[in-house]
């Protein structure tokens, strides 16, 4: 079962029609979609995910592993009603937080119509306690979503099947709706759930 991936270079020529259809297809039937040659700077994206992964090795990693879920999983106790996830929210709007997150690169704050949710899920000792991060709806506008290039494990939850999202090869953003566009749509558009291994989700509210 194949994600839809929409070709943005195609949106400003002959084919645009042929695109927005697709567009439309893939918010209605799916909810979610791939996009590439969306022109975002590809320099740019190495460099967010780079810093990510510094910010949670220097000031996220150590207490991560000394938090509750991690004692419990140490001592077998049931975790499944918890996410396996280290994660932290940058608001832009209505006030944004950037300058209250300690030793945090000011270069990622930049942008001023949502919030960015940053999450990176550590490695496991006991795979067979944890489910990583729960199944669940996202209650939100639409969500641009970076993910690892390496490591897959998102998962959309689509008729009756869990489907793997790939690792983002050659930059291209996974794009979901929420709710709030499910409502506003009256219906049209479509939402699934699903459950996450680094991920940067540009999160926007309607």
């Amino acid at each position: 079962m194949a994600i839809p991936l929409i070709d943005f270079c195609t949106l400003n020529g002959e084919k645009r029609g042929e695109t927005m259809a697709l567009l439309h297809e893939a918010c209605q039937k799916w909810g979610l979609f791939r996009i590439e040659n969306h022109e975002v700077d590809k320099t740019l994206m190495e460099k967010v995910k780079q810093l990510i992964n510094i910010y949670y090795e220097e000031n996220l990693k150590e207490s991560f592993y000394q938090s509750e879920i991690v004692k419990s999983l140490e001592k077998k106790l049931n975790t499944s009603d918890t996410d396996w996830e280290s994660a932290f929210f940058i608001w832009h709007l209505p006030i944004s937080n950037i300058k209250k997150i300690p030793n945090f690169s000011k270069e990622l704050g930049s942008g001023d119509s949502m919030g960015t949710k940053v999450a990176k899920y550590p490695k496991c000792p006991h795979l067979e306690l944890v489910r990583g991060l729960r199944e669940h709806i996202d209650a939100c506008g639409i969500i641009l979503l970076l993910q690892d290039d390496q490591v897959p494990g998102l998962e959309f939850f689509k008729d009756g099947k869990w489907v793997e999202i790939p690792p983002s090869k050659n930059n291209a953003i996974f794009v979901n709706t929420g709710d709030q566009v499910e409502v506003l749509s009256n219906g049209l558009t479509k939402m699934e759930a699903n459950g996450s291994k680094l991920s940067v989700g540009d999160i926007i509210n309607i």
